[in-house]
């Protein structure tokens, strides 16, 4: 396990994880398979005026605000492009780095010019591994009875959430960060999650930090953060300690979260291995009651109200969900000691090859 980080999360949906990676797929493709990917990748990469590389190794191509791939959606034809969000929540400075002057990509403060926006450029590589896991990926969400997320191929979840009766309209949190090993067919988060709509077909997105090799190709951990811009009904995603906006998801692409919602949570998510091996979760450990941060935490946790304000959680209004207690853990513990540190929850667990609920 690699040395523990501190990152803060302002969200007001769910957003899904963006982790990094560069796993190796058998790829004996025909002919025709060469030529469709190749299509394929024209599409998606568009012209730039200037590109860069990560420290990470991807490449970074600063496309035209207006021909960005995104803006192909059939729902967003006629969308008119927000270059900074019109409301902040209560407490929430405004950052500067949501001005046109240039949209920071990385901790090396490389920018695209005004009026470009950064798209990490896709490869071929990518495109085998998309291909090769979307025959084998089931892709529903259903939300469950108990009101926590059933996940695809037995996901574990373990988390804290909002009882429902209100409409929260954003959700925040410091989170402690690691590096956990798994395996290339495993992946472990640790998230804020917004749901809304129907049991059957809910609109979720996942705000955190992940490790998933089979989606992102390496072991690399990420970190985002979001919130709802009320006004015009679209979610904004924002990065690091001082909240730097990087951009938003449209109202248009939720049908389910134009006003808020009734269900926000805070823990984690963790995928078993085929056979049944199941990985780490937070930092490896399940939490221990006499110390916070043996465990990976949330804390300063709020959640935005109907009048953009945010507000702590209480206990009596919030619920756990465990969905498997043999190798994971949830300690809703409201403080780990201190102001800063309410509200706050401890989670996770070691994962391994006895986990069956």
């Amino acid at each position: 396990m690699a040395s523990k980080a501190i990152m803060w999360l302002m969200i007001v949906l769910l957003l899904h994880l963006n982790c990094k990676g560069s796993l190796a797929f058998d790829s004996n493709l025909s002919r025709e398979e060469e030529l469709e990917l190749e299509m394929q990748l024209k599409l998606l990469n568009r012209p730039f005026i200037t590109t860069f590389q990560t420290e990470e190794g991807d490449i970074i191509d600063c496309v035209d605000i207006n021909k960005q791939p995104a803006l192909d959606h059939p729902s967003l034809k006629s969308h008119k492009i927000q270059t900074r969000p019109s409301t902040y929540p209560f407490g929430l400075s405004k950052d500067s780095s949501s001005s046109r002057d240039k949209s920071f990509i990385n901790n090396n403060n490389r920018a695209c010019p005004a009026g470009y926006v950064p798209i990490r450029r896709t490869i071929k590589k990518d495109l085998i591994r998309i291909r090769s896991l979307s025959s084998k990926e089931p892709t529903g969400i259903k939300t469950s009875i108990k009101g926590g997320v059933d996940f695809p191929y037995n996901q574990d979840v373990v988390s804290v959430a909002m009882k429902k009766g209100i409409k929260y309209y954003g959700a925040s949190g410091s989170v402690s960060v690691y590096n956990l090993s798994v395996a290339q067919d495993q992946s472990s988060s640790s998230n804020i999650w917004i749901i809304g709509g129907p049991p059957q077909a809910p609109n979720v997105i996942l705000a955190g930090w992940q490790v998933n090799p089979m989606i992102n190709g390496d072991s690399l951990t990420r970190m985002f953060v979001y919130w709802t811009d009320r006004p015009t009904g679209n979610w904004w995603l924002a990065v690091g300690e001082s909240h730097k906006t990087i951009g938003y998801w449209p109202k248009e692409l939720f049908g389910h979260l134009n006003d808020g919602t009734e269900q926000v949570a805070w823990g984690g998510i963790a995928k078993p291995s085929p056979n049944g091996m199941s990985p780490p979760l937070g930092n490896g450990h399940k939490p221990n009651y006499s110390k916070y941060d043996d465990a990976c935490y949330f804390r300063y946790m709020n959640y935005v109200d109907e009048n953009n304000k945010g507000q702590f959680p209480a206990n009596e209004n919030t619920a756990n969900y465990l969905s498997n207690n043999s190798c994971y853990a949830l300690d809703n513990r409201e403080t780990c000691g201190g102001e800063f540190f309410y509200y706050c929850i401890t989670f996770g667990g070691p994962g391994g090859n006895n986990c069956s609920p």
